[in-house]
C-alpha cells in the first residue's frame, strides 16, 4: 500500500468512529454512474435537471441599455395601440367623426415605434416619438377640457410612454447603425424591460 492509500484508509477510519460517536454530519449515498454518460452529483430523491450553459457577451452599458428599452417599447407601443384604439372609438361616439378620425390617425406612430423597436431603427423610433408627443399634448389639452377620468389616465399613460420612446431614440444615437443591425440578431443577450 502507498502512503496516499494508508492516509485516505486512516480519514475513512477517523471519519467512521466519529460517526459512530454521533459527531458526523449528514449521510451521504452514493449512486452508480451510467458508463460513459456524465451527470452531475445529486442528493437522494431530487431529480436531476440538466444544465444549459451560454455564453453571454459582454456588451457596453449603452448597447444594453438600448436592448433593455427596445423590450419595454415593444410592450409599451402595443399598449398605446390599444389605448389610442380605445380613444379613438370613445372620442368618436361622444363627439364629431373628424375628432375621432383624427385620434385614428395617431395608431400610426405606434406601429412605427413597434417596427422600430423591433429593427432598432432611429428614424422609425423618431417619427412615435413626434407622434407621442404630439398625441401627449393633445390627450393634455382633451384632459383639461373634458376632466374626465379616463382621458386623465390617457395623458398620463402617453407622457410616460413619450419619456420611455425618447429614451431610446437618445440611446440609439450613441450606436452606430452597423452595431444596431448586430444587435438586432442577437438572441442570447438577457435583457429585462425597463419601465422608466
Amino acid at each position: 500500500m502507498t502512503k496516499a492509500q494508508v492516509a485516505s484508509d486512516e480519514c475513512v477510519a477517523h471519519q467512521l468512529q466519529q460517526a459512530e460517536m454521533g459527531q458526523a454530519g449528514p449521510v451521504v449515498q452514493g449512486r452508480p454512474l451510467n458508463a460513459g454518460v456524465s451527470t452531475a452529483p445529486v442528493v437522494i430523491g431530487a431529480v436531476a435537471v440538466p444544465a444549459t450553459v451560454m455564453a453571454v457577451p459582454d456588451l457596453p452599458p449603452e448597447e444594453l441599455m438600448v436592448l433593455n428599452y427596445r423590450v419595454g417599447l415593444m410592450c409599451f407601443s402595443m399598449i398605446d395601440l390599444i389605448t389610442t384604439v380605445l380613444n379613438g372609438v370613445s372620442v368618436w361616439a361622444i363627439h364629431s367623426w373628424w375628432v375621432g378620425l383624427l385620434v385614428f390617425l395617431f395608431i400610426l406612430g405606434p406601429i412605427c415605434g413597434l417596427v422600430g423597436a423591433q429593427r432598432l431603427n432611429r428614424g422609425f423610433i423618431a417619427v412615435y416619438l413626434a407622434c407621442c408627443a404630439t398625441k401627449a399634448a393633445f390627450q393634455i389639452v382633451y384632459a383639461a377640457i373634458t376632466l374626465f377620468l379616463f382621458p386623465i389616465l390617457l395623458a398620463v399613460i402617453e407622457v410616460w410612454i413619450t419619456k420611455i420612446v425618447a429614451s431610446l431614440w437618445l440611446a440609439l444615437g450613441k450606436i452606430s447603425p452597423e452595431r444596431r443591425a448586430a444587435l438586432v440578431d442577437m438572441k442570447e443577450v438577457p435583457v429585462r424591460m425597463v419601465y422608466w
